[in-house]
Order: C-alpha cells, then structure tokens, then sequence
C-alpha cells in the first residue's frame, strides 16, 4: 500500500493502517467492520483491489471464486502493485521497478515476489539486493575484455 492510499484511508474513513512492518501476523485489516465488511471500500487501496484476482496462492479468494475472465498472471498482478507503490510516492522501488518487472518471471524471487503481491514492501530490500547481485553478476561492457 503506498503511502497516498494510506493517507486516503486516513482522511477519509479515519481508520489508521499500519505499515506491514508493523502489523501483526494474521492479524484482520483494521478497516474491516465488526461484521468484516471493508468500512473504505469506496477508496480502498490497489492491493484490497486486486484481492482475490490473482494467480498467485497469496492473492487467490479463499473461497475459490474467480474473476470474470480468469486470474490475474504474477507479472500483471506485480506490474499493477509496482505502479500504484511508484505513484503513491513508495521510495523504495524508485530505482528498480522496472528491474523488477523484468525479473517476474525468476523462479528464485518468487518467494520475494509473492511477499510483494501479498502488499508487503517490507520485501523491497530484498528485492532491491537481487537486484544488485544480478547487476554485478552481468559483464560490464565497459571493462576491457580478457584475451
């Protein structure tokens, strides 16, 4: 969840949500109702949006319902997520959003990946240092070459 959708929720139903960091393990979303209805629903966040849309065991409905023409791939459910945290001012993927994208595809950051798609930025260090290896790893093409 960026930081706008956070301060959306804020102003407007005057329910404060916490930064996953911060928030206990399987503990329920502090907007929902006694009755667990989402009190924002109106202007809740891209995460609470995309819930129960994607393919992924993170995001899928719990009830098994399915949207209107299929699930959501990870790399579609990432691009979206990416792009509301990048617009809603989330720093930590300033640099690298577009690496992450790229690197949806990567069976080894699935498990970092899945955390992202779960609204977990706490993920971005983690990421952000794959992402890193990953460039350090690649041949500079500056570098004079080895005979």
């Amino acid at each position: 969840m960026s930081t706008l959708e956070r301060e959306r929720m804020r102003t407007t139903t005057g329910v404060r949500i916490p930064e996953r960091a911060h928030w206990p393990a399987g503990a329920p979303c502090p907007a929902l109702s006694a009755e667990g209805r989402c009190t924002g629903h109106a202007v809740r966040p891209t995460i609470c949006r995309l819930w129960g849309a994607g393919a992924n065991a993170a995001m899928r409905c719990p009830h098994g319902c399915t949207p209107e023409g299929g699930l959501l791939p990870d790399a579609q459910l990432i691009d979206l997520i990416l792009t509301s945290l990048e617009i809603g001012g989330h720093r930590a993927f300033a640099d690298v959003g577009d690496q992450i994208r790229a690197l949806a595809a990567d069976p080894a950051l699935q498990p970092l990946l899945t955390r992202l798609i779960s609204g977990d930025a706490t993920a971005a260090p983690a990421i952000v240092a794959a992402i890193r290896g990953r460039r350090h790893d690649e041949p500079d093409p500056a570098a004079p070459q080895e005979r």
